[in-house]
């Protein structure tokens, strides 16, 4: 069995590569490309879609399909857009590699919108797949940046009130939200993984692959280079895992009264700790329930 696998020819059809006709987006077919791919590629990942034939079929370039593309600042004030807060949600679509008519591979990782949500405010809401990267959330931050900063683009689709069960006539949902790639049977992932926090009381958005969840903090430099220390409430990302109060100090000569300062953010820490570790139990018990 060869260790990897060479892509057809631009239009060769997808019959070349799929005899058995399963569904190229289907798990199976996923699995079967993964455990023939070169071992450490992403085509070994058999959570990502692969599209091996360069194509123009498809809902990136679309270039039979009458598709009206609109720029959202001609339907919101630039001051609406400036301040639109914005939502990080995990999506259930995985991430997608294909080619274009050139050649070129392109990766897509997540997707974005602006739509009214259930609370009745307007966000950018930031989806994002399981095993995308650090790099694909920069490209997708800086998509709502730019739109902050005024550099608009008619670039969105608008939908009717309901799409995605909320919203109103002024939802749009961004098109092209995807960026220039390496050949998947040849290219090694090494940036790190994100994905959105899903722990209620963390108060980060993502974590990386090294990310933990923290509930409360507090950080002291003492004065005249007596030191310093950090205490923190956290907790592992693997389920189950209880809150924990993590101490950190390089140096410490303190005065009675940084002592007595220390002991009060260490007491203070400890019921915070204490009281997420109940409100997780609950949780848990209600689960159950």
């Amino acid at each position: 069995m060869p260790d990897t696998k060479t892509a057809p020819e631009a239009g060769q059809g997808f019959e070349g590569q799929n005899p058995e006709g399963i569904n190229l987006m289907s798990k199976v077919a996923r699995e079967q490309r993964a455990a023939k791919a070169r071992p450490g590629t992403i085509a070994a990942d058999p959570r990502i879609d692969i599209f091996d034939t360069p194509t123009e079929a498809t809902m990136y370039d679309e270039p039979e399909r009458k598709v009206e593309y609109v720029d959202p600042s001609e339907h919101l004030s630039a001051e609406e857009i400036a301040a639109m807060p914005l939502w990080f949600r995990s999506s259930s679509s995985p991430v997608q590699v294909w080619r274009s008519m050139d050649g070129t591979w392109w990766r897509d990782s997540g997707h974005l919108r602006i739509q009214l949500c259930k609370d009745g405010v307007r966000r950018f809401v930031l989806f994002l797949s399981d095993g995308a990267t650090r790099t694909d959330l920069k490209h997708l931050l800086d998509t709502v940046h730019r739109h902050r900063a005024g550099k608009t683009r008619r670039a969105w689709r608008q939908h009717s009130a309901g799409f995605g069960g909320s919203g109103d006539d002024l939802t749009f949902s961004l098109a092209f939200h995807h960026r220039e790639y390496a050949d998947p049977y040849t290219h090694r992932e090494t940036d790190l993984e994100v994905a959105v926090c899903d722990e209620p009381l963390c108060g980060a958005d993502w974590h990386d692959g090294y990310g933990t969840h923290e509930a409360d903090s507090v950080t002291r430099k003492l004065p005249e280079g007596r030191g310093r220390y950090q205490i923190s409430v956290t907790r592992m990302p693997e389920a189950g895992e209880p809150w924990k109060v993590d101490v950190f100090s390089d140096e410490f000569f303190g005065t009675p009264e940084d002592v007595a300062l220390f002991v009060s953010d260490l007491q203070w820490m400890s019921e915070t700790c204490r009281r997420a570790n109940e409100s997780a139990v609950e949780r848990t018990e209600r689960t159950v329930a």
